[in-house]
């Protein structure tokens, strides 16, 4: 089974930065965290579709943007299986998202928040210590992943 998503690939020096955050972060929390080369940004999560990969390629290449991202701090989101650690993200891509949707025939959800995933953690976390600095990288395409959670291919 597939797990598609579209995603922003983030600068090889954004992910360097990451990953020293992520490794201060492996201090102080237990969890599974996010390899250097698997940091990004999900704008839409499709799971197995029924779309071919070419069919959504060519329905999403029509998105274009050319978008200032800044990197604005840690978050938690928590979840009955667990909890997220991400860093959180301006702007937030509301406009990128609901085109892709719009372009693949899917609902919207008003609830869209794009980040970074760092860690899936069990512990129940209050907060954390490490700060982050606003880092800013230019966005402008879109990419088409398979991950099967151990696996990571960029398809386009």
């Amino acid at each position: 089974m597939r797990r598609l998503f579209i995603a922003i690939e983030l600068p090889d020096k954004i992910k360097e930065y990451l990953s020293d955050i992520i490794e201060d972060l492996k201090k102080e929390v237990d969890g599974r965290f996010i390899s250097k080369d698997k940091l990004h940004i999900t704008i839409l999560f499709l799971g197995d579709s029924k779309l071919s990969d070419e069919e959504i390629l060519k329905r999403i290449s029509s998105v274009r943007f050319h978008k200032e991202i800044v990197l604005t701090g840690l978050g938690i989101f928590r979840r009955a299986r667990g909890n997220v650690i991400f860093i959180g993200i301006e702007p937030d891509l509301y406009d990128v998202y609901t085109a892709i949707c719009s372009r693949l025939g899917i609902k919207a959800d008003k609830s869209f928040s794009p980040h970074i995933t760092l860690c899936r953690t069990e512990k129940d976390l209050d907060k954390l210590s490490e700060d982050v600095k606003d880092y800013k990288f230019y966005a402008e395409k879109l990419s088409l992943f398979n991950s099967d959670m151990k696996t990571y291919t960029r398809i386009y």
